[in-house]
């Protein structure tokens, strides 16, 4: 079953405070009181904009908007299973490294079939024109077809150095990606999809917030409260200066010999992965992407932490991964058990405690000879 793009829940919402004249939503929305809507948000402005606005909507219309929020890195796999599986959401939420897939697949509706099906929803003054072209086709266009208008985006500015420019052998800021890898190669530029960054940024022993520990917006309890010092941000706390929000409690922390908790990189044994797949007259299994899933560390038959991002790493031809550990062990070379699951069972193998990053080449801070 084919979902409309996200943003048309956006346009019958801004309906009902920017729209006025012949067409009224109240009017649009008659045929379908009374029916449900399922969407995916996310916890961001633009999201918590409309569910503000979702009272008044639904007693205006009668539609019920049964929303959920996910956190963005979970959106496509959550939608990919519920369309697949002609599952409840009735709404695509999809951002533009998605949409050629979800058009492909059948998933989403181009705009002029919208129109057409459903004319009564759209006013007729909207023109979908009135977005930047730019904008508008590399967030709601694929292959020439407009599948909704953008929603809850942002822009990046580009900031250079003449100089510096100059010195790189270029004249003026690369105006294709091909000119850019052109230039770029005395810099060994490659590119690189999502997938293989979050690999490469385990490797360089980078966190990413709401995985490998939680923000101080969502925690619930102690456990997942952190410190910089326990995420490997400690360095850039300077507890000289007068006044800022926290500072007490880091000073009594450093008092007490730092943090009760450290970042580390783990090493996993890999021929204790293999030997549990062989058990399962299995071969081993390499996974292609990173495992951004906790699983419990262990150390002499109790837990002593958890490993919040895992990968086997192509450059290192390792399984690692960062781990957040009780401070006690947490020293470089110690010796922890991490589980592992194969076939549905739960396993354990063993890993040693290493520093970060665990990828560090030369080349990182070398200056490339042009």
């Amino acid at each position: 079953m084919s979902k409309f793009f996200c943003s048309f829940i956006f346009l019958l919402l801004s309906a009902s405070t920017q729209f006025a004249g012949a067409w009224s939503l109240e009017e649009a929305a008659k045929p379908y009181s009374g029916t449900e809507v399922s969407v995916i948000f996310l916890d961001r402005p633009g999201y918590n904009a409309i569910i503000k606005l979702l009272p008044d909507f639904e007693k205006r219309t009668g539609i019920k908007i049964k929303y959920q929020i996910v956190p963005y890195e979970n959106t496509r796999e959550k939608e990919e299973l519920d369309f697949s599986s002609n599952g409840e959401l009735t709404v695509a939420l999809v951002d533009l490294v998605w949409i050629g897939e979800f058009a492909e697949a059948g998933w989403i509706v181009p705009f002029e079939e919208i129109k057409k099906k459903y004319p009564e929803i759209i006013d007729p003054n909207f023109d979908i024109n009135d977005f930047i072209p730019l904008i508008l086709n590399a967030f709601g266009t694929w292959q020439g077809k407009v599948y909704g208008p953008p929603f809850d985006n942002y822009s990046g500015l580009l900031y250079y150095n003449k100089d510096m420019l100059k010195e790189a052998g270029f004249d003026k800021p690369p105006e294709t990606w091909d000119e850019l890898i052109k230039k770029g190669k005395a810099f060994d530029i490659h590119p690189a999809g999502m997938i293989a960054l979050d690999i490469a940024r385990i490797e360089a022993g980078l966190v990413l917030i709401e995985v490998d520990y939680t923000s101080s917006k969502k925690a619930l309890i102690e456990s997942q409260k952190y410190s910089p010092a326990e995420i490997g941000l400690g360095k850039l706390v300077d507890l000289k200066k007068d006044n800022f929000v926290g500072r007490e409690a880091l000073a009594r922390e450093k008092k007490k010999d730092g943090a009760e908790r450290r970042l580390v990189g783990l090493e996993i044994n890999w021929n204790e992965v293999e030997a549990l797949y062989d058990k399962m007259g299995m071969a081993p299994q390499v996974p292609s992407v990173a495992s951004r899933v906790a699983v419990p560390v262990y150390r002499g038959g109790k837990q002593v932490g958890k490993a919040t991002s895992t990968t086997w790493s192509p450059t290192l031809k390792k399984m690692i991964a960062l781990a957040c550990v009780n401070r006690d062990q947490s020293s470089v070379g110690a010796a922890v058990n991490i589980e592992m699951t194969v076939e549905a069972v739960r396993q354990t193998v063993s890993a040693k405690v290493v520093a970060l990053p665990f990828y560090n080449p030369a080349r990182k801070t070398s200056v490339p000879v042009i």
